[in-house]
């Protein structure tokens, strides 16, 4: 057993003899070469007649391959993440029909005022100034799915959660995942002031 697992490991054994209950744990495995490996063990603890536990009944699944794409999918949600977050510009994604929020990074939170929890499954219409720019846009979010290309908005009239209107320069793109549902990637950058000026 990997070092860092075996507590882990131990435990759950433990709290099976305890409750006498199976037992069901993923961990690592250090090889002799030096690999490490992926198990899921799960097991049944055998009791002898006056109930002292005598012998352990399982099965361990070499689980390599699906917890490295796990773990690599992990880094690339991370990095995601983080590369979302170091960008100045607000980002906000939606998905397709719906134009439901689903993520957004820091610098929306802080444009909008809106945490991303409370923005997450809400339409992104709770973001517009009115009905009619929201209908205008979402029409040429779909122009730019159909011609497969971006759209650069220079001027947008959005609105804050306490009802301030931010004007903002719009960059829009989509992604079609595997499973064909369409994400629309949203920067807006805020251009308030520079509009105070001109």
């Amino acid at each position: 057993i990997y070092p860092q697992d075996r507590e882990q490991v131990k435990s759950a054994f433990e709290e099976s003899v305890k409750n006498r209950s199976q037992y069901y744990i993923d961990h690592r495995l250090l090889m002799h070469d030096g690999k490490i490996k992926y198990v899921h063990e799960q097991g049944e603890i055998l009791y002898s007649n006056d109930g002292r536990p005598i012998r352990t009944i399982g099965v361990v699944q070499d689980i390599t391959v699906r917890k490295i794409a796990e773990l690599k999918s992990q880094e690339n949600e991370r990095f995601q993440s983080t590369l979302l977050n170091t960008i100045g510009d607000a980002i906000i994604v939606t998905l397709l029909p719906s134009r439901t929020i689903v993520h957004a990074n820091r610098a929306a939170e802080n444009m909008f005022g809106w945490t991303l929890t409370e923005m997450q499954n809400q339409n992104i219409k709770i973001l517009y100034k009115n009905d009619e720019t929201y209908i205008r846009y979402g029409e040429k979010i779909e122009r730019i799915i159909l011609n497969n290309e971006s759209i650069i908005e220079p001027e947008l009239e959005m609105l804050s959660k306490d009802g301030v209107s931010i004007f903002c320069e719009v960059h829009s793109t989509f992604i079609r995942n595997n499973d064909d549902s369409i994400l629309v990637i949203n920067a807006y950058r805020n251009i308030t002031e520079r509009k105070k000026i001109i």
